[in-house]
């Protein structure tokens, strides 16, 4: 069953398995939203200011440390051009590092209509961490599950980058999209995906797997 809530005059699509009633409150511009069964609940951030950058993420990539562009990373994804976000990815300390693109073409129609929750930073951070799964485990996977994700200020057309960490205790993957400055502009938590029958082209991974140091 798909239900849809406006707030604010912005449109939220969920799926819900029971007719337990859809609840979503938001203040501007910080939000968050968690989803479990039966419902999804969005709600306002307390705190919107800057944050330090994670301490694995070291403002960008130096330009001697090997990682992955966007002509490699899409030969493997089947996004469209409005959600090929990715403009490289690199190791970056005991996380995945990736890059925000330049330049997309509109996501949304009307294109002067805004998110919510902004959808390319938070598929940022998916397309970062399936980067790194497939490059350090050869493994390809769609997104089965999110414990909690945070939108603390709009994206302002800076350079964004995502940095994903995979969680030692349980092998959820936690991440941050935050600008050079160190401010945080998205926060995801507990991400868990489903991985896809069937083997990836060896040729393809290489340079995923050449990155991510497994090559």
């Amino acid at each position: 069953m798909r239900s849809t809530v406006t707030v604010a005059r912005t449109a939220i699509a969920v799926v819900r398995t029971t007719a337990t009633p859809l609840r979503a409150t938001v203040t501007p511009p910080c939000t968050t939203a968690t989803s479990g069964m039966p419902r999804i609940v969005v709600n306002p951030c307390r705190n919107a200011a800057p944050d330090p950058p994670p301490q694995h993420y070291a403002g960008g990539r130096h330009p001697d440390a090997p990682g992955v562009g966007a002509e490699d990373i899409y030969r493997i994804y089947f996004h469209g051009p409005a959600y090929q976000v990715m403009e490289s990815a690199w190791r970056s300390g005991d996380g995945v590092a990736g890059r925000m693109a330049d330049a997309l073409p509109p996501d949304h129609q009307p294109q002067d209509r805004p998110t919510l929750m902004e959808p390319r930073l938070i598929e940022l951070c998916f397309q970062t961490a399936g980067v790194g799964e497939l490059g350090t485990h050869g493994k390809m996977a769609l997104p089965l599950h999110v414990d909690r994700v945070s939108r603390l200020r709009p994206g302002n057309g800076g350079r964004l980058t995502a940095v994903a960490r995979t969680r030692e205790d349980d092998g959820a993957v936690d991440a941050d999209v935050v600008d050079d400055e160190g401010n945080l502009y998205v926060t995801l938590t507990g991400y868990r995906t489903v991985e896809l029958p069937g083997g990836i082209d060896p040729e393809r991974l290489a340079p995923l797997q050449a990155a991510m140091g497994a090559l």
